[in-house]
């Protein structure tokens, strides 16, 4: 190849690849647009919610119906779970204009799985153990609290122990290693279509509940409670709102630890 040609074709190269660059400058500044045009939409609901006794600016139904929904309508390249990334930290820091969320973790495992839960814009703070934690939530010092569910292969005792803080499990996350950590918090969370509810039951009436779930068609998830051989956490794939699903709660005698979006094995809803 002469000298000419290579030089006519790095040219038409760099000619092409300027206007590629040049083309994504533009796309970002329309990104930044929309993202500034989005913010101020979120300023006008906060100033709507604002006007309520108890607002409510995290939702936790509407950000898993959102990236549900954005799931469905990806096309390519950018994998759906690249995109939900890239969305949940949108939403993180879009919330920050109405509310910071103060979310306690005692350890850095749970920490991480909090930034990939709530986003990364949010305050992590530091607590001694899972149920000063909870105390914390409790006395509305943290919004919400991420705890592992099962650090030793068995559920959490503190995990058992919510209903008598008052508190509720409202949301899951899975780290890569496939640790699951789990949300607690005062609100229960409305039905999404897609969400497990976490029960305690004696461990002799698990069978039961798993029996119901088997010819009603639902995924189950059992794990003994690390120190009390005669109870488990049972987790049934409906919302506690479903009146079947709570006679039959009643029927074992078991207690309702909370229900929340159903989350995939890499922390996104699905």
């Amino acid at each position: 190849m002469s000298p000419e040609v290579r030089s006519r074709i790095v040219t038409d190269r760099d000619a092409r690849l300027d206007a590629i660059r040049r083309e994504i400058d533009a796309f970002d500044a329309e990104l930044l647009d929309l993202l500034n045009r989005r913010g101020r939409a979120v300023l006008e609901v906060a100033s709507v919610k604002s006007r309520e006794a108890e607002p409510r600016y995290y939702r936790p139904e509407r950000e898993a119906a959102l990236l549900r929904r954005l799931a469905s309508m990806n096309e390519g390249p950018l994998p759906d779970a690249e995109v939900m990334r890239l969305f949940r930290e949108i939403v993180s820091t879009c919330r920050t204009l109405e509310q910071r969320l103060v979310v306690g973790c005692t350890t850095v495992g749970e920490a991480c799985a909090a930034a990939g839960h709530f986003g990364g814009a949010v305050e992590i703070h530091a607590a001694p153990d899972t149920p000063e934690a909870a105390a914390a939530v409790a006395a509305s010092r943290y919004d919400y609290a991420v705890i592992e569910f099962s650090p030793a292969g068995a559920a959490s005792p503190d995990i058992a122990d919510l209903p008598r803080w008052g508190l509720a499990l409202c949301g899951e996350w899975y780290a890569r290693d496939g640790r699951r950590y789990v949300v607690i918090g005062h609100e229960p969370v409305p039905p999404t279509g897609d969400d497990w509810t976490s029960l305690v039951v004696s461990t002799r009436r698990a069978a039961t509940i798993e029996s119901w779930c088997g010819a009603s068609g639902l995924r189950l998830r059992s794990t003994p409670i690390a120190g009390r051989a005669s109870s488990s956490i049972v987790e049934v794939s409906m919302h506690a709102d479903e009146s079947r699903l709570m006679r039959l709660v009643a029927e074992c005698g078991g207690v309702v630890l909370g229900a929340y979006p159903n989350a995939g094995a890499d922390g996104r809803p699905v």
